[in-house]
């Protein structure tokens, strides 16, 4: 029988839904990160002076980095623990995030999302193997696929913020500080 998304929740222990909004939310920061990003890149390249080329490396290395992430954040979630390691692969990518939007130069930028990209795929990582490991077997994809559908929510928020602020002088920049906040 079918089970609907609210009725698996509710079924949910506690624990089993914190688990779920910890990963969900983190799986949705990386996604409004992600679109911000290509949102704000076009005032990045004017201010920075970038070519097209170095726009389109500085989100090749983002990406690039989340695998490497997930490798390390794999590790340390096998010496620390799931929990941690999913903290701190969100604190990790949220400081970069911030650090993204104070960016003076192409270098620092690069850093930034490097070390974002990292983060980033340790979340994935972390938080998906976390829900999976305190879901039952038989409603695990399920719970798995909560979490990675948060990408949607997190365009309706980019929208939302690019909206607020319109108008604003470095409105862009200011959205990618305000992406640091869960």
């Amino acid at each position: 029988m079918a089970i609907s998304p609210l009725q698996l929740i509710r079924q949910a222990t506690l624990g089993q839904r914190r688990t779920l909004l910890a990963a969900a939310l983190g799986w949705a920061l990386d996604a409004f990160d992600a679109m911000l990003y290509s949102l704000v890149l076009a005032l990045l390249m004017r201010d920075l002076s970038m070519t097209k080329t170095v726009a389109g490396t500085l989100g090749t290395l983002t990406l690039l980095a989340s695998g490497i992430g997930g490798v390390l954040f794999g590790f340390l979630a096998d010496r620390i623990g799931r929990k941690r390691a999913l903290m701190a692969s969100i604190l990790t990518y949220s400081v970069c995030s911030f650090a993204s939007g104070l960016a003076t130069s192409i270098a620092m930028l690069a850093v930034a999302r490097f070390v974002l990209g990292l983060g980033m795929g340790g979340e994935w990582n972390t938080g998906a193997t976390l829900v999976a490991e305190t879901w039952p077997t038989e409603v695990r994809a399920k719970a798995i696929s909560i979490v990675q559908s948060r990408g949607r929510w997190a365009l309706r928020r980019r929208r939302w913020w690019r909206v607020r602020w319109r108008g604003i002088t470095d409105g862009e920049r200011c959205s990618l500080l305000v992406s640091c906040l869960p």
